[in-house]
């Protein structure tokens, strides 16, 4: 519990109910079955598990209102205490100046859902979705009752009492529903816990001064706030190396304030604190980026550590200093993934159109203190400070983002961005894309990556994106990467451009080391280097923008669009090159897709270079070409052998000469003739 936050210690009082000591121990008894017997078969953990939570059920029903009765004379304590609101819930449906569309059809006695769908708030049985449900994303606001958060911001934004008091309604149906359930996986999974703890914690803040101390209901939330806080507090449901994780130790915080004289708040607020600083410690590197493999998870995350620490602020004991100096490196680290155009990167589960949940309303005050570099990157330079760096080279946190500059010497959106993924690290929204990249030019993505998570649970996510041939990356024998790291061997910077170059073994029997460099006048050039314990197959995909079609020319691609914007040439450089594959849209087997939201996609020109043997050199050039300037006679060739002995690389265009001399050891030099 905060104790410099100016809170007296809490009177004697009875227990809430003798029931939750039940509770507590029948909820361990089968997570700790799931866990333990489904070592040895998970049919077996799941159906331990599944009799344990019948019998829990069986007890509930059999206890009848005991089960959720409270205190009265607590109830009456927290009526009195100051009022706290947590922040509402990141990355779903962030507020806006009208309330959401749901408010607008509970007010109707509608639940809606997907493509217009609706169902009577009457006929909702909240213990399993409404048929015809099938978006997992649906479910999850649906179990997490986002219906009762929607109704919340439309009564900040209204002020209409009605609006407040159909959120009592639907929290009460769900009450009556759930109150005594136990069986449903979905009513209790982990992250929607928290998600609905963090709801029904805002519902009681608006809710405990208008009712009555003894009000059934209440007594009946106050017991439900209980239950949440007790469940996320085991250790048995934490997920300590997973996103979920900082929302449970969040919502845990919420609910031990707004208990805050319940016997059992300060040691949930104790863990709920230790759990933060742990995940902001583990998880996040040192130069603040979110060990998740997403830059739309990093800024997920990233919203609820500052809403805890901001919360943590508002109650008079801020989280530690080096809690709050990491926030501050995840703020500065997500100015580098911003592209120019204002996206990110599709890495790992990162779609397309993926939001960037750190809004510029969100950087004033403590602890941020403004976030200027992130304020720069997402202003185009009008407000905040320019990073000091041009790039991010985070091995540690898996990734590089490297920039051609910021404004100082083209506009804003001719600057280049590279996205690449430095490592896989045993955690989730895995990707098997080591080494793959997203290039960005003239203010368009024009490499793309894949995506995700297109649909968490649909069979296309672990047929194709989840995979190596979905990445900008090289598949070797038809098979996916192994989790791994890479180690990065050399980098240099030079006026508008970075080279970086680094090796993995995550394909067993083979080394593969990439090198990238991004040079001016919008071209980035890529080697690669195989060596493998024998014959075998390897194929190198780039993906490109859905914006674009793609022709080939012998060993060159086109990539042409309908409308007015950049475009690509791509050439494969050397005396081995061969002549690219295009593949686009296809179904059998799956390439040629990119993920755009939930369960959506747009076929994208897939072009695929294949080499068979031992040991395999590859050589491409990438060139953008800003909108209405084709570039057609660029030209590439190579000098010596810069993947072994030394050499270089020598681009000639309209009179231009660019020289990239790569030597066995030691930093590249990049030579310039106008």
């Amino acid at each position: 519990m905060i104790a410099q936050g100016g809170r007296t210690p809490a009177p004697r009082r009875r227990p809430l109910a003798a029931g939750l000591a039940i509770d507590r121990m029948m909820v361990r008894l089968a997570l700790r079955a799931e866990r333990s017997i489904g070592r040895v078969s998970w049919r077996l953990g799941r159906g331990s598990a599944a009799s344990v939570r019948a019998a829990h059920e069986a007890l509930r029903r059999l206890g009848g209102a005991a089960w959720e009765a409270a205190d009265p004379s607590s109830t009456r304590a927290f009526q009195e205490a100051p009022p706290a609101d947590p922040p509402s819930f990141p990355g779903f449906d962030p507020p806006g100046d009208s309330p959401p569309p749901l408010a607008e059809a509970l007010r109707r006695g509608e639940y809606a859902f997907g493509a217009g769908l609706r169902v009577p708030l009457a006929s909702i049985v909240w213990t399993r979705h409404p048929e015809g449900m099938d978006s997992l994303r649906d479910q999850f606001l649906f179990y997490s009752l986002f219906a009762v958060e929607a109704l919340l911001r439309a009564h900040e934004l209204t002020g209409r009492d009605e609006d407040l008091e159909r959120a009592k309604a639907v929290a009460a149906a769900w009450l009556d529903a759930c109150g005594k359930s136990e069986r449903s996986t979905l009513v209790w999974d982990d992250h929607i816990t928290a998600t609905r703890a963090l709801t029904l914690a805002r519902l009681w803040e608006r809710t405990r001064r208008r009712e009555p101390p003894a009000a059934p209901f209440a007594r009946r939330l106050v017991a439900a706030l209980a239950r949440h806080a007790e469940r996320l507090a085991m250790p048995e449901f934490y997920r300590a190396e997973h996103n979920h994780g900082v929302t449970q130790a969040y919502a845990l915080l919420a609910l031990s304030d707004a208990m805050r004289l319940h016997p059992r708040a300060g040691g949930w607020d104790a863990t709920a604190r230790r759990r933060l600083e742990r995940q902001m410690e583990e998880n996040v590197s040192r130069s603040g980026v979110h060990r998740e493999h997403s830059p739309y998870y990093h800024f997920y995350v990233l919203r609820q550590f500052l809403d805890a620490a901001r919360f943590t602020r508002s109650r008079g004991a801020a989280l530690s200093p080096g809690y709050e100096e990491r926030l501050r490196a995840m703020a500065e680290a997500g100015a580098h993934m911003v592209r120019p155009d204002g996206g990110l990167p599709a890495l790992g589960d990162s779609d397309r159109n993926a939001p960037v949940l750190l809004r510029l309303e969100d950087l004033d005050g403590p602890p941020l203190e403004g976030a200027p570099a992130f304020r720069y990157a997402r202003t185009e330079g009008k407000g905040g400070v320019a990073p000091a760096r041009r790039a991010l080279l985070d091995p540690d946190g898996g990734v590089a983002f490297l920039r051609s500059g910021w404004g100082e010497r083209e506009p804003w959106r001719d600057e280049r961005h590279l996205a690449v993924r430095l490592g896989v690290f045993p955690t989730t929204h895995i990707h098997r894309d080591l080494l793959s990249f997203e290039f960005a030019a003239y203010g368009e993505d024009l490499i793309v990556d894949s995506g995700g998570p297109y649909a968490y649970g649909d069979p296309l996510r672990e047929s194709y994106f989840l995979r190596t041939r979905a990445h900008n990356t090289i598949e070797v024998d038809g098979a996916d990467q192994r989790i791994a790291a890479a180690r990065v061997l050399r980098v240099a910077e030079w006026p508008g451009g970075h080279f970086i170059e680094a090796e993995h073994d995550a394909s067993e029997g083979v080394r593969h080391r990439r090198a990238l460099a991004m040079l001016p006048h919008g071209l980035l050039l890529v080697l690669d280097r195989l060596d493998a314990d024998r014959e075998r197959r390897f194929d190198s995909a780039l993906h490109l923008s859905p914006r674009l079609t793609a022709r080939v020319e012998g060993t060159r691609l086109v990539a042409t669009r309908a409308t007015r914007g950049p475009t690509a040439r791509i050439l494969y450089v050397g005396s081995g090159a061969a002549a690219p594959a295009l593949v686009r849209g296809s179904d059998m087997p799956p390439q040629g897709w990119v993920a755009t939201g939930d369960g959506t996609r747009e076929d994208a020109a897939v072009a695929v270079v294949s080499a068979v043997g031992s040991r395999a050199r590859l050589a491409t050039l990438i060139a953008a070409e800003p909108a209405g300037r084709p570039r057609d006679d660029i030209e590439a060739s190579l000098e010596g052998d810069p993947w072994e002995t030394g050499g270089a690389i020598v681009l000639t265009e309209a009179g231009r000469r660019i020289t990239l001399r790569v030597p066995a050891e030691g930093a590249p030099a990049l030579e310039v003739i106008p």
